[in-house]
């Protein structure tokens, strides 16, 4: 396997994507696009390739949020980070379960689409509550995340 690509990808990438500037915008950002690729999957249902795309974009942007999650949190909670990673964990099975439990009865009562929709509107709900992380952050962590 070549993997100079992939060194070469590091290379640029990593001077371009400072932590501290780049994933706590993404906090709020990623949802809104997962949202997007969810209710474009929703909206061109009946194009194989079209869906192929939003589920390939959904599952990439699904795969960055715990990332962009624990990068947030790791500066913020620096005095317990094993707490604060239990805690990471506790919320997101929460998640899981309470957005299995919706999901589920929005299937029952009406059908996949408000399945879809129902998620992409908690996904959107979140991006506003989280926004870019700003106000979850005790007030004297706001230097380490403005930096």
């Amino acid at each position: 396997m070549n993997t100079a690509p992939l060194a070469r990808g590091f290379i640029f990438l990593c001077p371009i994507c400072d932590t501290h500037f780049v994933w706590p915008k993404l906090l709020g950002i990623l949802p809104v696009a997962l949202a997007g690729a969810t209710l474009w999957m929703l909206l061109t249902q009946h194009f194989l390739w079209s869906v192929a795309f939003a589920m390939i974009a959904w599952g990439t942007i699904h795969s960055a949020i715990p990332v962009a999650w624990s990068t947030w949190l790791s500066p913020v909670v620096s005095d317990e980070p094993e707490s604060a990673g239990g805690w990471l964990i506790g919320s997101i099975q929460l998640a899981i379960m309470c957005g299995g439990a919706l999901g589920g009865y929005l299937l029952d009562h009406t059908s996949i689409t408000g399945t879809f929709l129902g998620g992409s509107v908690l996904l959107l709900l979140s991006a506003c509550v989280v926004g870019n992380g700003y106000r979850l952050s005790p007030p004297y962590k706001y230097e380490i995340l403005a930096r």
